[in-house]
């Protein structure tokens, strides 16, 4: 049997089958202890930044300023295509709405699926985050940051508002953690940071818990039910193993084949003992 890393192909298919039937039988779960959202223009305002996160898929400046509804020249910066650790992104601004929009595309190319690949932890101050979005984080601090001050301080008032889906809402939302964790040898963005925020649509993990719990204030993670994507990790994929083989499938799966077998023999001497029957019976009524 082939071994993919600590998991092998019968994992993968019996495995989670089995785990699959055990949940089945288990009693439906409550749902998720949390408030409901009655406030309405909050959810117009995420419903608005989806459509934000979503047009930054487009590829040009021109489509993503008329899916916004921003003019042409607000749209400040916009990189289309990515590459290793360096993901597409736009940068506009929305005099409607006060704001400078930092939107990171999620994943499109090759790269951006070898950034998601890139799930090694680093050791950051306080715990870990995931390598390739911290990486693009900070290439995109390093590229955009002199700019992002520049919009800050020429339009007073205004919000930073970080945006992004997947991919994008990782790197987003990392790159929202770095500005409010600034070392105190880069003190220009302290007068800004009150005004910084993130909202990340379908966001993988990634920082350990008692960073991202630290992000609280300034960053919103929106996860559409039952999502995957927000709750794959290395951690939460060794679990996934760990409750796997405590299903012990092969024992279940050689069960199986062997009722099958029991139940394939039994049935071939029931039919044989039937052919037997009409045999002898034929021959009784010739002698008849």
């Amino acid at each position: 049997m082939k071994y993919l890393g600590p998991w092998t192909a019968g994992d993968l298919s019996f495995g989670l089958r089995a785990l699959t039937d055990a949940h089945l039988k288990k009693a439906p779960q409550d749902p998720p202890e949390g408030d409901a959202v009655h406030d309405m223009q909050l959810i117009s305002t995420w419903v608005r930044e989806v459509e934000v996160a979503d047009a930054v898929y487009e590829a040009s400046a021109d489509a993503i300023s008329k899916a916004c509804s921003l003019e042409p020249d607000d749209v400040v910066s916009f990189r289309a295509t990515s590459d290793h650790l360096q993901p597409a992104y736009c940068l506009a601004r929305s005099v409607q709405h006060r704001q400078i929009l930092l939107v990171v595309r999620g994943t499109k190319s090759i790269y951006d699926a070898l950034t998601n690949l890139a799930g090694a932890y680093e050791a950051v101050e306080g715990g870990f985050a995931h390598h390739g979005m911290l990486k693009s984080a900070q290439w995109l601090l390093e590229r955009e940051g002199h700019r992002l001050r520049s919009l800050l301080q020429q339009h007073p008032g205004y919000e930073l508002r970080l945006i992004g889906h997947s991919l994008g809402g990782g790197t987003a939302s990392l790159l929202c953690w770095l500005l409010h964790n600034m070392p105190p040898d880069m003190p220009d963005w302290k007068p800004h940071l009150s005004s910084i925020s993130c909202i990340a649509f379908a966001c993988p993990p990634v920082l350990t818990s008692d960073l991202a719990r630290s992000c609280s204030g300034h960053t919103t993670s929106i996860i559409s039910q039952h999502d995957m994507v927000p709750r794959t990790s290395l951690s939460s994929l060794e679990e996934l193993r760990k409750e796997i083989l405590a299903t012990k499938w092969p024992d279940q799966l050689r069960d199986q084949v062997l009722g099958k077998r029991l139940g394939a023999l039994a049935q071939s001497s029931i039919a044989s003992a039937a052919d037997h029957y009409e045999h002898a019976a034929a021959t009784l009524n010739k002698l008849l």
